[in-house]
């Protein structure tokens, strides 16, 4: 395995980049060259790659910020509370909804071990 001084030396866009470009040349070793711009290609995926996933970290963070403040939105307008008794005594909002799916709302809302969404329903991909 190369060391850390080894690898920064084979790395693109550096200010030594093109003496190493020149000295591989001069090797006329074809199989070499691959390799190094094979190793360039794949660390300048990586570089891009975690970018990305920073990215996605911050905008997953975010969300979850959102998600909580929203929570606590409905903690104190007492959301639950307002919908509860709708939902026990079958006051529904009019025909719009039909039987079977108020009968499925109705069976997951009263089962006591309910406090998730299922992963099948939760929309991942």
């Amino acid at each position: 395995m190369l060391t850390k001084k080894q690898r920064y030396a084979f790395m693109a866009n550096q200010p030594h980049t093109s003496i190493v470009n020149a000295a591989l040349e001069q090797e006329r070793d074809f199989t070499l060259l691959a390799k190094v711009y094979a190793y360039r290609k794949a660390n300048n995926k990586v570089r891009k790659l975690a970018r990305e996933l920073g990215d996605l970290k911050r905008q997953f963070h975010n969300t979850q910020v959102a998600k909580h403040s929203s929570l606590k939105n409905l903690a104190a307008t007492n959301a639950y509370q307002h919908v509860a008794p709708c939902v026990i005594y079958d006051q529904w909002p009019g025909p719009s909804l039909m039987a079977d799916h108020i009968q499925q709302g109705l069976n997951v809302w009263n089962d006591p071990w309910k406090e998730q969404a299922m992963l099948t329903h939760a929309n991942c991909e």
